[in-house]
């Protein structure tokens, strides 16, 4: 496969290195988790719109760094990038960005990508309010288990009367004591069937595929 989305791919590898710090700061140290979690949400979200830049370059639009590619740069007509490129009628980067704004809609509807990176999820309330944070933790508590083994023994006389009773305990408990361990999992409320980790290991992947498809999609014109 070819690798025409540079910049792209950068931005998913930060996301791949803020979610590594995740994993080794989990579950204890949530400072450090929740400020990498912040970090990974804004990097992995941004892999969309660096695409559209590494399109830019690609076709060689030349569209300058300060002007938005998928929003109107007028009212009522079409996003930048499209419009350049009816100007310029390559009609290879119109079916670009039709794909890339249809897949786009379908990866909205995505429950991973709508509570993590939607208008409503967690980024945009990580970047305008609050650091991002799982909400939900699940606990196993710990719990010693002792257990002794106990033997009674009985003495009988001739005619089979008991005349005696000794009981012996064993007195080494450590031998037998089993601790089970206290463990804490951190979930995002509204995904609560997927740990955190494994819920932005999803979104990556699902990000990691919308650039490779991507690469797929481009012709020269």
């Amino acid at each position: 496969m070819t690798n025409n989305f540079i910049e792209a791919r950068k931005k998913l590898m930060g996301a791949e290195y803020h979610l590594n710090k995740m994993i080794k700061a989990y579950p204890d140290d949530r400072f450090i988790l929740d400020i990498e979690l912040d970090g990974f949400l804004t990097t992995v979200r941004s892999s969309l719109d660096v695409l559209l830049e590494d399109a830019n370059q690609y076709y060689k639009f030349g569209i300058p760094l300060d002007i938005p590619l998928n929003v109107p740069f007028k009212k009522g007509e079409n996003d930048y990038f499209k419009e350049v490129a009816f100007s310029k009628n390559n009609s290879n980067a119109i079916k670009f960005y039709d794909w890339y704004q249809r897949e786009k809609g379908k990866l909205s509807k995505d429950p991973v990508y709508k509570v993590l990176l939607s208008y409503e999820g967690l980024r945009n309330v990580s970047e305008h309010r609050r650091c991002a944070a799982p909400d939900m933790a699940k606990m196993t508590m710990s719990e010693n288990i002792s257990m002794k083994e106990t033997w009674i023994i009985e003495k009988y006389d001739s005619t089979g009367k008991l005349i005696e009773t000794d009981r012996i305990s064993d007195v080494n408990e450590s031998n037998v004591t089993q601790q089970l361990p206290s463990t804490t999992e951190w979930f995002f409320s509204q995904l609560p069937a997927m740990g955190m980790i494994q819920t932005c290991q999803d979104l990556l992947n699902k990000l990691t595929s919308f650039v490779d498809d991507a690469e797929y999609q481009l012709t020269p014109n």
